[in-house]
């Protein structure tokens, strides 16, 4: 896929001048954010100021909304609402930093137009998460999709417990309504990159599309990720009762 015009001119500034809203989407298991604490790290090495956040989540307001949503079932629109409350707490901080910093998201507004519209292939349900967000989104400079088999997604989910959304979703649709996003968003940039082999692989095809960044990946940050990723499961399913999504 060819680079927009906005990163071939991102390219001829300094890293400190670098602003950029890049976020991962894809369903739970694809390994997305395992990538994105890789992708943080490496350009943190290169010089580059990093700032990573998930959705749902970024800050103690929006951990706690979190708590609470993944434990109990919703209705969709409770759903709607609630994330977008989430991204409300957030945008403050996006602004805050992005004039001069790389800003990673582990899911975004992506995930509401999937998980809460196109997963039911409902049109007017997509209008109602557009005309809700609108006021309280950043809009992304490039979003990568990480995509992988259901049998891969389960094999990385095996030992986690299932929140109440994992629970009722149909994996295939989920991948499905993931592939309507760029027919739908035409003047986005998306990036789909698959998952099935290695994540050093995936991993690999991010950096070769960040080319323009000039970033390397350092030795043995995917197993650090991994593991970082592990502790953050292990530590929130003992306090919380609930996991990161990968």
């Amino acid at each position: 896929m060819a680079k927009t015009a906005i990163f071939i001119f991102l390219k001829l500034f300094k890293k400190e001048g670098v602003n950029l809203l890049i976020t991962f989407e894809g369903p739970d298991g694809s390994g997305k954010s395992t990538i994105t604490r890789v992708l943080k790290k490496a350009l943190e090495t290169c010089g580059y100021k990093t700032i990573l956040f998930r959705e749902p989540g970024g800050n103690d307001f929006a951990n706690a909304v979190r708590d609470a949503l993944l434990k109990h079932e919703t209705d969709v629109m409770t759903q709607i609402y609630t994330f977008a409350a989430i991204r409300s707490s957030n945008k403050a901080n996006i602004l805050k930093h992005i004039e001069d910093t790389v800003i990673i998201a582990d899911r975004y507004i992506d995930s509401s137009y999937v998980y809460q519209a196109l997963y039911h292939m409902d049109m007017d349900l997509l209008e109602k998460v557009k005309e809700i967000n609108k006021d309280v989104t950043v809009e992304p400079d490039l979003t990568f999709v990480i995509e992988c088999s259901k049998e891969n997604a389960q094999k990385r989910m095996s030992a986690r417990t299932k929140d109440v959304f994992e629970k009722t979703l149909d994996y295939n649709k989920v991948v499905k309504a993931y592939g309507v996003l760029p027919f739908l968003f035409f003047k986005r940039e998306y990036c789909f990159v698959n998952s099935d082999g290695t994540l050093e692989n995936a991993v690999k095809e991010v950096n070769d599309y960040l080319g323009f960044l000039d970033i390397s990946i350092p030795d043995n940050v995917i197993e650090q990720a991994v593991t970082e990723f592990e502790q953050e499961y292990i530590h929130n399913n003992n306090t919380a009762g609930h996991k990161p999504h990968d």
